[in-house]
């Protein structure tokens, strides 16, 4: 196991992880009075009793995940900022890759990586994350993404595969 102990420590690179930044980002901007694509996003939660900033400092765990989709769609769309968000986010999944990949010791010529969860729905997030984890591993990596994004099918998947 690596990871995967939940929010706020855990899960670095996660959706949660990735909308938390992208409201750390928003957040900034709002302070500093700019109004762009990140500012834009965010404006349709505004609680017009209050500042904005409030509003999002008090997102429970569901919804700050639910950012992530806007921020890794307006990193493929070229937003700067929201690419050094998902490169980094990437960054942190592909080297937890490599630290089970290590404990494993494995030595076949390919491993397969089940990927499940919201953020695998996007093509983007999917080649930079597996650009990152190849440039870390010996092995050539195939990538899966089964029909269901529950955890419960890719570990059914990975059960029928290998037995």
């Amino acid at each position: 196991r690596e990871a995967g102990w939940g929010p706020p420590y855990s899960d670095l690179g996660s959706g949660t992880w990735i909308g938390a930044e992208f409201i750390k980002e928003a957040i900034l901007r709002l302070n500093d009075g700019v109004d762009d694509e990140i500012t834009e996003v965010v404006r349709h939660f505004q609680n017009s009793e209050e500042p904005l900033q409030q509003t999002l400092n008090a997102f429970d765990i569901p919804s700050t995940a639910s950012l992530a989709r806007d921020c890794i769609g307006l990193a493929a769309n070229g937003n700067e900022t929201c690419q050094w968000i998902v490169n980094e986010a990437a960054g942190h999944i592909a080297t937890y890759i490599a630290r089970v990949f290590k404990r494993m010791q494995y030595e076949g010529d390919e491993l397969t990586i089940v990927c499940v969860g919201g953020i695998y729905n996007s093509p983007y997030w999917r080649e930079i994350l597996a650009q990152m984890t190849q440039s870390l591993l010996p092995c050539k990596l195939v990538w899966v993404r089964p029909e269901e994004s529950a955890a419960r099918t890719g570990i059914d998947y990975l059960k029928r595969v290998v037995g």
